[in-house]
Formats: structure tokens, C-alpha cells, sequence
């Protein structure tokens, strides 16, 4: 039986605006800014059948960064905390999954019924321990678009 597995993005977004799901709350680094070829990494955690269990909470500078923080995650398997809340504008849910007081990972989506959101975070917490870590990153040059596979010496 094939498992889960954690998926690795290069996001090209020198300013980090058009990934807001990744870190947008934090203030760009000016020398990010001034580099159009600037690189972020992020994970997320795909189930057998390729849809989306969840993803990593913030961006990172170095792709051995975001692999250092899935090991991480799934070492402190035991202490996360999780909490789920509605967006008072359009009544959706998501989830959010904390390692003491550092979030981790936060859902893919939005979703329109708190037991559709509770079951997601359930299989992502059911899917976080075994999870393989897929070898290299996808590169994505637009937002949601995944337009090839690379290695990670071709970054």
C-alpha cells in the first residue's frame, strides 16, 4: 500500500505576495525584493491518491531547511496542538497544527462544514507519522501552477 508523502516546493516569489498561504505575513527581506530569480521553499503532505492532506505553515530560504522541519514534525508528533476557527467574513473553516508555541502546518483549503474540516485535520494527523519525504522539489512559477520537477542541485 503506497503512504502519504511530503512534497517539496520552490516557489518563485521574490516578495512572497502571491503566496499567501506561505508565510505572507512576514515582512519580505529587502535583498529578496531586489532579486526577480529569489526562491522560497514549502512543503505539503499529499495522501496515496494525490490530494492535499495539508501544508507547511511558512516558506523557508533553503530547501534543507524545509526538510529539517518535516523531521521535526514528525518527531513531535506526540506534542502537537491543533485548533480549528471560521473566518468571520465567510463562515469557512480551517485548521491549524502547532509544535509548542511554533506553527507547523495549517490546511490546503477552506471548508464549508466544520466536520469536512475536522475529518482533514484528522487524516493529516493520521498521515504525518509515516509519511515519505519525496527527493527533490517541484518548481512553481505562478500560483498553483506546478511546471516541472527538478532537482535540487538545478536551483
Amino acid at each position: 500500500m503506497r503512504s502519504a508523502r511530503f512534497i517539496f516546493l520552490a516557489l518563485h516569489d521574490p516578495d512572497r505576495s502571491r503566496s499567501p498561504s506561505w508565510g505572507r505575513n512576514a515582512e519580505p527581506d529587502p535583498a529578496r525584493r531586489a532579486s526577480a530569480a529569489a526562491v522560497c521553499f514549502a512543503w505539503l503532505l499529499a495522501s496515496p491518491n494525490n490530494r492535499e492532506l495539508g501544508r507547511s505553515f511558512r516558506v523557508w530560504d533553503s530547501y534543507a531547511a524545509g526538510r529539517s522541519d518535516v523531521g521535526i514534525l514528525q518527531q513531535g508528533v506526540e506534542q502537537l496542538e491543533t485548533s480549528m476557527a471560521t473566518d468571520t467574513a465567510t463562515g469557512m473553516w480551517t485548521w491549524r497544527v502547532m509544535l509548542g508555541d511554533r506553527p507547523v502546518a495549517r490546511s490546503g483549503r477552506m471548508y464549508h462544514r466544520e466536520r469536512e474540516c475536522r475529518y482533514s485535520l484528522r487524516t493529516f494527523l493520521g498521515a504525518v507519522p509515516g509519511a515519505q519525504l519525496v527527493d527533490g522539489v517541484r518548481q512553481v512559477e505562478g500560483r498553483g501552477r506546478h511546471d516541472r520537477q527538478s532537482s535540487v542541485g538545478s536551483l
